[in-house]
């Protein structure tokens, strides 16, 4: 079995959800960067969503956005991000590792030399944010070829049509988007999202993990009662670095805190999710 359903698996078996926390790597430096990826680690993190920085994040809002100026500005690459990488799965081998990317950076490095790296440093998963299924044949070649989990998008206007053949398409887990717009912290979520949730549940085996938005710990239980298997939460995560560029043991000791808090929101009963489960066809 590959790392993500090991660790579905055991969470499911402590009926817990996944929390999985998203950083820029090199976001402030490469060195504070692993700091707060250990810190998450140690705060409770079941796997990570780690975004290699680019100029032209269109998917982010303003906070990520910033995360990735950062890392450019401070000597962060494609190379580097896979050093950085490599460094979180030489001590953590058993942690299941996410990549988010956008194409351009991809196509830049060269497909099947990105996917040979991602695998060659330990990366389970790559989600491309800008790339269409329909335009995912060789992306998906290059994912089997070098055993990488191709994650795709489920937004809350996605048809049944095309919902069925993105679940077709998928491995590792489904990211459903929990917010219309780009990436952000936000005080409430979205009504949609929990009509989403319990018809894409219906449709597929896969674990459902959404993202977009997520910023508090009292928005987990909800959205992980009515069926889905995780949480992805990255600019409230990002803010908290932000935030104390300047104080290091401070921001360290925040993130520490706010993951945590995250992580005990996730333990919701399996029964919870069984009960949120019925009969039916999107």
């Amino acid at each position: 079995m590959n790392r993500y359903a090991l660790q579905f698996e055991r969470l499911r078996q402590h009926g817990e959800g996944a929390l999985i926390p998203f950083v820029t790597l090199g976001d402030p430096d490469f060195e504070r960067s692993h700091r707060v990826i250990e810190a998450l680690i140690r705060a409770g993190a079941d796997m990570l969503e780690l975004g290699i920085p680019f100029s032209d994040p269109i998917a982010d809002g303003p906070t990520i956005q910033n995360a990735n100026l950062r890392a450019l500005q401070h000597g962060m690459s494609t190379n580097r991000a896979f050093e950085l990488v490599g460094l979180v799965r030489a001590s953590h081998p058993d942690i299941p590792l996410g990549l988010l990317v956008y194409s351009n950076l991809v196509l830049a490095y060269g497909l099947e030399e990105f996917y040979r790296a991602a695998r060659s440093t330990g990366v389970d998963s790559i989600l491309v944010a800008d790339l269409p299924l329909e335009e995912s044949e060789h992306w998906l070649w290059a994912a089997h070829q070098y055993d990488i989990k191709q994650v795709f998008l489920v937004s809350l206007t996605t048809c049944a049509e095309r919902m069925r053949r993105i679940i077709q398409s998928s491995s590792a887990f489904i990211y459903l988007v929990a917010a219309l717009g780009v990436t952000g912290a936000r005080e409430a979520i979205q009504k949609r999202l929990f009509e989403m949730i319990p018809l894409l549940r219906r449709e597929t085996s896969l674990p459902i993990c959404t993202g977009f938005g997520i910023s508090k710990p009292e928005q987990i239980q909800p959205i992980l009662t009515l069926g889905a298997d995780g949480v992805i939460v990255g600019s409230a995560i990002i803010q908290l670095i932000e935030r104390n560029l300047n104080e290091e043991a401070k921001m360290m000791n925040e993130i520490e805190q706010f993951v945590s808090q995250l992580k005990e929101q996730t333990r919701v009963s399996v029964s919870s999710h069984e009960a949120a489960s019925s009969s039916g066809s999107i």
